[in-house]
């Protein structure tokens, strides 16, 4: 059984329109997982001065001596009335809640803090 060069042009351009229907599947695909992809926040250790009544784990996390346990933590015991509140209710110790002093408070949104020069 022989094929004729009609049957052939269409096999030929059948396979190309499936190949070009497959790359545009992929390109929608790949596009999609990027924009549903949560952005990466790199906050730098002291660059915001954070209101630990609102922030997120990730922005309470920018706080120096601040990691994802301690970050949870403030999460678990808000709300506060005052910094002194950390100390108060034993979620932090006294050393740390003086050392974080100046980069968080409890009212307002969140400040960048400008570097030092």
């Amino acid at each position: 059984m022989r094929r004729d060069d009609g049957s052939r042009w269409q096999l030929s351009t059948t396979a190309v329109v499936l190949c070009v229907i497959g790359a545009l599947l992929l390109l929608f695909a790949a596009s999609r997982c990027e924009r549903d992809r949560p952005e990466r926040e790199t906050l730098a250790k002291g660059s915001l001065r954070v209101n630990v009544n609102a922030a997120s784990e990730k922005e309470l996390e920018s706080i120096p001596g601040i990691g994802p346990a301690r970050a949870q933590s403030i999460i678990e015991h808000r709300p506060y009335e005052s910094v002194d509140d950390l100390l108060k209710r034993k979620v932090l110790g006294k050393k740390l809640v003086e050392d974080i002093r100046p980069f968080v408070k409890t009212e307002g949104a969140n400040e960048k803090i400008k570097a030092r020069k």
